[in-house]
């Protein structure tokens, strides 16, 4: 009988999601050893097991001496074996987590969501060693890339793989009507009432919409989840200033010029981006409002450019009547990001502004 902490244990053990780079590493040398030694540096060289840089079958038949077509023979020839060879306990822990994982997302799993679900911010070699260990199981299929969508693991035949593409095409059409970005929720009301709506009908059904999405080299999500086509001006993010409205729209509210160009390289980190030349694409955009000293707002949210004397102005204009000192600061500082003092000494210029007998502020004549 197993103890407390045998129990404890043991299931702390199946429940691991992810392996550590150790345990790959070993996985892979125990499964290559199912097969002889000339397989054995085919696939070794073929998946990058040891230098993480893959081969093509013609480069490995020209460095063998053999034909590029006899190279894949003796790589279908040795997964044939592999998938009927012994393995050990951890590795079929892998491949259960694996299938887990599966299910989880609708029953097919983009091929990078899949491995770096297994293992955590996985190195090139780690992913190599991934693949090979995944073709080499009985129980997972990988269906390969095609121009519009990516390739994709699943377990076993429970729907039609060309439902997938076909659903995809619906959704290319949607978008290409809708012509703006689209939340997930309205993606997903649309997909239920269509002639797709029984697909969905599973505990898992919106993962696997979400899958679909991911699957797509068309269609993508910004930095605010939206969805749209990769080359809209919202959904692309090509650019400083794409980069900053979108910074601004996340955290919804005025930000340092330093500030939103610290956000742009916190999300997006393949090339740094620089102050001042954010600086430079916020001045050039009427999109962006400065509110401050070297702080930038959004026109969307109703917030005003020109001077707080400008502001104040423009609103007596618009009233057309005396305002009380209240009613002017608030209406300031949703405009403006200034502090409060700073508008009641504009209004302390007697070269612009009175005060009636209420103690109401007016534009002098």
């Amino acid at each position: 009988m197993n103890t407390i902490k045998e129990t404890i244990t043991k299931k702390k053990s199946s429940s691991k999601l992810t392996f550590s780079r150790s345990d790959i590493f070993s996985l892979a040398e125990e499964v290559l050893s199912g097969v002889n030694d000339r397989a054995q540096e085919i696939l070794s060289v073929r998946y990058g097991l040891e230098d993480g840089n893959p081969k093509s079958l013609s480069a490995i038949g020209r460095k063998m001496g053999i034909t590029r077509e006899r190279v894949r023979q003796i790589e279908a020839d040795s997964f044939k074996k592999l998938k009927d060879f012994s393995k050990s306990d951890k590795y079929h822990s892998l491949i259960k987590n694996a299938t887990k994982i599966i299910e989880q997302k609708g029953g097919f799993c983009e091929k990078s969501t899949l491995k770096e679900s297994l293992v955590k911010e996985p190195i090139p070699i780690e992913r190599n060693q991934l693949i090979f260990l995944l073709n080499s199981s009985s129980e997972l299929h990988f269906k390969k890339g095609t121009l519009v969508l990516k390739g994709f693991w699943y377990k076993e035949k429970a729907f039609k793989i060309d439902n997938i593409i076909l659903i995809h095409d619906d959704l290319l059409n949607f978008f290409k009507k809708e012509k703006e970005v689209v939340e997930f929720d309205d993606i997903w009301k649309y997909i239920q009432n269509t002639s797709w709506g029984s697909f969905f009908e599973i505990p898992e059904g919106k993962e696997r919409l979400r899958m679909i999405l991911l699957l797509s080299k068309t269609i993508q999500s910004n930095l605010l989840g939206e969805w749209g086509l990769n080359n809209w001006r919202s959904i692309a993010e090509r650019g400083s200033r794409e980069k900053a409205h979108l910074v601004l729209k996340k955290y919804e509210e005025p930000l340092h010029f330093r500030k939103i160009t610290d956000y742009i390289n916190l999300h997006w980190s393949n090339k740094e981006a620089l102050s001042q030349t954010v600086h430079n694409e916020l001045i050039k955009d009427e999109r962006f409002v400065l509110v401050g000293r070297g702080i930038y707002g959004l026109t969307e949210w109703g917030l005003s450019g020109g001077t707080v004397r400008e502001i104040i102005i423009s609103l007596m204009e618009d009233k057309g009547s005396p305002l009380h000192k209240d009613v002017i600061v608030t209406h300031v500082l949703n405009k403006k990001k200034v502090k409060e003092m700073t508008i009641l000494v504009n209004l302390a210029n007697q070269s612009y502004f009175n005060k009636d007998e209420e103690g109401r502020y007016f534009i002098k004549a």
